[in-house]
C-alpha cells in the first residue's frame, strides 16, 4: 500500500512537470492548456482509483464474496 501511495505522489510530481515542459514547447492556446490539465487529472484519477481499491483490499476483516 505504501509503495503505491508513493507511486501516485511520484506521478503527480511527474505530470506537473511533463505538463509544464510541454506547455513551454507547444503553444499556449486553451485547447492544449485544458488537454494537458485532462490528461494529469485522468492520470492521476486512476492511481489513486487502484490505491483506493488496494487499501480496500488489505484494510477488509473479510475477503470479498464473488457471489454479491
Amino acid at each position: 500500500l505504501f509503495k503505491l501511495v508513493l507511486l501516485n505522489i511520484a506521478f503527480a510530481g511527474a505530470s506537473e512537470l511533463v505538463r509544464d515542459v510541454g506547455m513551454d514547447w507547444m503553444s499556449q492556446d486553451l485547447a492544449a492548456r485544458l488537454s494537458t490539465r485532462a490528461a494529469q487529472g485522468i492520470g492521476a484519477g486512476l492511481l489513486t482509483a487502484r490505491l483506493g481499491i488496494k487499501a480496500m483490499e488489505l484494510c477488509r476483516p473479510l475477503p470479498w464474496i464473488d457471489d454479491d
